[in-house]
């Protein structure tokens, strides 16, 4: 192998994913041996830096140059002699850097990446921009750091001419702040004669304008055809070091126009790319309105080609070790510099810079009655009453919740009401509700904190209405009654309250939560969602394909589909219908009092333990929560190996002697147990697992290897 490229996000809308498609296509074409590592849908980011060693020793050779980017520090757990090419795509802590500086940076994250740079082979930036951006944000860059561009993917499918564009303006990426998605709804609003449309996704964003059409991009395919409908592409991101989209609407012969500090201001000029000046809406819609009404025919598989051979010639350069810059590279002449563009960056809306007197204002407009009931005056108030009961307040913070209140009795026709209302059963002392962990509001990024941090057992979060925080409790307190099912008690469960717009959709959603934080989703096993809206649940069924989701519903409004969660327990006073046979597990009860134990059972049902449950023979006796993952109709046992894979080998004797030393934990059924229950017992003794092996594939016995 002489090229091995290393994608840590594997997602169509990714610039990282994008240009590691294009660069393998490129440079096989070139001759050359390539091949690429792309993340797992089901995989977070520190499962693919613990599989990437043993990938990279399967590919690559002893000559072999790996390229990575440097966000994320995917490359962490690589030995130092493989031969590593760090490429500048640009930092995601500096995109969340630019969306909100009043945030403190993630200083270890950023550490983490400049240290892979600092030990790579060959350090690389596909602009000047993304030299310069780097060097004064993030830290030093070696000095032997070569600039060359990034190759233009070739049009796939071709472009047909029988094709016209019914959109003069295409805003293609995700809809995010960081994309400059409120310039190109002013910009829409400045020139109303204009066909605009986004393609972002499946579904249409919340709060997009009827006048702004929108188009499928789910898949390479729908991109194309977007383009292709297209006049003209329009790149309003506050920071690029290249983007991607660009180059793909250069490879199908249309015109970009995007701020001329961008790095592929660098890449060419008029006609092919129409600069304006940084934050300058009145440049911008002068510049769109000349490349629409321009008529000029301009060869762009020129400007392509071009691009792709400097690619080629440069890549080809890095693997002899003889690594050169590109000459084609110019900044364009009135383009300003980044740290001016950044400081004459108009300030984004986000809930946290927002103005504490605007937060408690807007607070005060939308529930008086929650600001009051937070507010500093009646605390103060409390404080001169101590013999007045206080009530829990319902906003989710990171600090433990009081005990609650029994509440009022309510009307039967709200169930759970009624359930919640009701003291919870006699349970042990220092009995107490949920940590929360977080809040969803209504705008700006879905932020949440580790859940269960060192706790040994499953991780299970429960979401419930900012404004019913005591149902959450009182659920808690009644699961936590349970003597005989530990993994429930109430410091095992984290809370996190939800306040969204009920028409939001769930892309909005999905695209309101960063990495970091569906990697934090990720982490919890079960997610109990109380009268949750369908866009939310899938929004966070999407973070993590580990996730088993329940959903509770109290009414009948907004009943989730089959597809939507895992589980789904309704409550319906008037029958109790059973299971449905289009749900994988749904239960309906006649009435809330049967809601904890409904809850308990169904959770019990994805735990670890089963009719035959595997037990470990092998290894440290600690919690593995990847247990409810295993087939147990398909396989008997489970072998956790600690290192790459055996080599080949002649014989099975050979193959079974080189894999022992490798396991690093071994589990087997209760039954296979039973009936090799002389075998096992060496083992858990210290013996050597080869005998079992042997025997059990004897006899077809299948271990599932991880």
């Amino acid at each position: 192998m002489d090229y091995l490229l290393v994608d840590p996000f594997g997602q169509v809308t990714s610039g990282v994913t994008s240009y590691s498609l294009a660069a393998c296509d490129s440079l096989r074409r070139l001759g050359l041996k390539v091949a690429m590592i792309t993340r797992r849908p089901d995989e977070s980011i520190e499962d693919m830096r613990r599989r990437l060693p043993g990938e990279v020793e399967r590919l690559a050779g002893p000559s072999t140059l790996v390229e990575a980017p440097e966000t994320l520090a995917v490359t962490r757990d690589l030995p130092s002699g493989t031969r590593l090419h760090i490429r500048l795509h640009g930092s995601r802590h500096f995109g969340a850097w630019l969306q909100d500086r009043h945030r403190p940076r993630d200083e270890a994250g950023i550490a983490a990446e400049q240290h892979e740079i600092g030990r790579a082979h060959h350090v690389s930036a596909p602009s000047l921009a993304a030299l310069r951006s780097h060097t004064d944000h993030m830290g030093p860059l070696p000095e032997a750091t070569t600039i060359h561009p990034h190759p233009c993917p070739r049009p796939d499918p071709p472009v047909s001419a029988d094709v016209h564009p019914d959109v003069d303006v295409l805003f293609l990426g995700r809809w995010q702040d960081l994309k400059g998605r409120s310039f190109l709804l002013e910009l829409q609003r400045r020139l109303p004669h204009r066909r605009f449309a986004v393609a972002c996704g499946e579904e249409r964003p919340a709060g997009l304008p009827a006048s702004i059409r929108h188009l499928a991009a789910a898949t390479p395919v729908e991109r194309a055809a977007a383009l292709d409908r297209c006049r003209l592409v329009v790149l309003p991101s506050l920071f690029e070091t290249v983007s991607m989209v660009a180059l793909e609407a250069w490879s199908r012969s249309r015109p970009v126009v995007a701020w001329n500090h961008l790095g592929i201001a660098e890449y060419a000029g008029s006609p092919f790319l129409h600069g304006a000046r940084p934050w300058r809406m009145d440049d911008l819609a002068r510049r769109t309105e000349e490349a629409l009404e321009s008529s000029l025919c301009c060869d762009f598989s020129f400007l392509t080609r071009s691009l792709d051979w400097d690619f080629q010639q440069s890549t080809r350069a890095l693997i002899d070790g003889q690594p050169l810059s590109s000459t084609r590279l110019r900044p364009p002449a009135d383009c300003a510099d980044l740290a001016q563009v950044l400081d004459t960056m108009p300030a984004l809306p986000h809930p946290d810079t927002m103005h504490l007197f605007q937060r408690r204002m807007r607070k005060l407009l939308r529930d008086p009655a929650a600001y009051w009931r937070d507010s500093a005056l009646r605390r103060q108030l409390a404080r001169l009453r101590p013999r007045a009961p206080s009530t829990p307040t319902a906003h989710a913070s990171i600090e433990q919740r009081t005990q609650p209140q029994p509440a009022a009795p309510e009307p039967p026709s709200e169930p759970v009401v009624a359930l919640l209302a009701q003291s919870a059963p006699t349970a042990p002392a220092l009995r107490r509700p949920g940590v929360a962990i977080g809040h969803i509001g209504p705008s700006g990024l879905v932020k949440l904190k580790t859940p269960a941090k060192g706790v040994e057992g499953w991780r299970i979060a429960l979401l419930h209405a900012h404004d019913q925080p005591e149902q959450a409790d009182t659920l808690i307190e009644h699961l936590s009654s349970f003597e005989d099912f530990a993994p429930t008690r109430a410091d095992r469960i984290s809370v996190i309250s939800f306040e969204i717009d009920p028409h939001e959709s769930s892309v909005s959603l999905i695209n309101r939560i960063d990495q970091k934080n569906k990697e934090l989703i990720g982490q919890i096993d079960h997610l109990v969602m109380l009268d949750a809206p369908v866009a939310l649940a899938r929004a966070l069924r999407c973070c993590s394909p580990r996730l088993r989701t329940l959903m509770i519903s109290t009414h009948d409004d907004d009943l989730p589909g089959p597809d939507d969660a895992d589980m789904h327990v309704r409550i319906d006073a008037a029958a109790e219908k059973g299971e449905s046979a289009s749900w994988r597990r749904e239960v309906t009860i006649a009435s809330a009092d049967r809601l904890p134990l409904t809850v308990m059972r169904l959770l019990r049902e994805t735990g670890p333990k089963s009719l035959d449950m595997l037990l470990q023979i092998l290894g440290e006796p600690v919690f593995d929560a990847a247990l409810h993952d295993v087939d147990t109709r398909r396989f008997q046992g489970l072998i956790r190996l600690d290192g790459a894979p055996p080599p080949p080998a002649e014989t099975m004797h050979e193959f079974i002697a080189a894999l022992c030393p490798r396991i690093s934990s071994l589990y087997v059924s209760e039954s296979v147990y039973m009936r090799y229950r002389s075998l096992c017992a060496p083992i858990e003794a210290g013996g050597d697992p080869a005998a079992l092996i042997e025997a059990c594939l004897h006899d077809g016995v299948l271990f599932d290897v991880a």
